[in-house]
């Protein structure tokens, strides 16, 4: 999932606007781009 979808549901469950964009940022800097640079890595 990336973060705007991640953004998007949380979101969607009521979490308030601030609190949705933070734990985007994290979520994106902890799990999405590792999975991204292991994802990108791999496929050479």
């Amino acid at each position: 999932m990336n973060p705007l979808h991640v953004y998007c549901r949380l979101r969607d469950m009521g979490i308030k606007r601030s609190i949705a964009l933070h734990v985007c940022r994290v979520y994106e800097r902890v799990v999405f781009k590792k999975f991204l640079f292991l994802t990108l890595r791999g496929s050479r």
